[in-house]
């Protein structure tokens, strides 16, 4: 029986602590030496870097569009000069997407511009392929981070649905093992009295 206890701790430790951390490591080492576009990848979302452009995507949907993009231009001296967020995007090839749904601001010392559109076209260097290798797994984060990231996804009235899967099944899989190693020491237990 102290064994399964062992084991379950042991289990634990990797699962919870050193796997997620070697996940993020390797992830990361694997962004740098592939593109150099990619700054940061968080449960916040992904940021990338194009020349004075910095691009915060939030979502990335599974057929490879992006959703709930945020843009912002600076100038020379790293002041803001537009700021733009667009619910949707999708890749139109040749280095194009379509951009749904965008509300746009245009930052000067004298005033602040607010425009709207239905769609734009946005050329952009950044391929579906290369956010795929970043798409933030629900099997490589640690239970802390699921439940963190579960939170992120509701409050933002985003679709949270395989985090919460994978969390509940993270959280029941060392109590499913406890429990099935003590039915085994009561069953060996009752046949040695039987």
């Amino acid at each position: 029986m102290m064994a399964g206890v062992v084991l379950v701790g042991l289990s634990l430790l990797i699962g919870e602590f050193i796997a997620p951390l070697g996940e993020k490591v390797g992830q990361k080492i694997r962004m740098t030496a592939q593109n150099e576009q990619i700054i940061m990848n968080s449960s916040y979302g992904l940021w990338l870097r194009e020349g004075s452009n910095f691009i915060n995507v939030r979502q990335l949907e599974d057929d490879g569009k992006l959703a709930n993009i945020n843009m912002y231009e600076l100038d020379g001296q790293g002041h803001l000069l537009h700021a733009k967020h667009a619910d949707k995007a999708t890749f139109l090839g040749k280095k194009t997407w379509r951009l749904k749904n965008i509300k746009q601001s245009s930052i000067s010392t004298q005033q602040i511009q607010v425009s709207h559109e239905a769609e734009q076209t946005w050329k952009s260097s950044i391929a579906p392929n290369l956010l795929k290798i970043v798409v933030v797994n629900p099997n490589n984060l640690s239970l802390y981070d699921l439940a963190m990231y579960v939170a992120f996804l509701k409050g933002n009235h985003q679709i949270s649905h395989a985090y919460e899967v994978a969390f509940w099944g993270r959280a029941v899989s060392p109590l499913t093992t406890f429990i099935m190693m003590l039915g085994r020491h009561l069953l060996s237990s009752a046949s040695i009295e039987g």
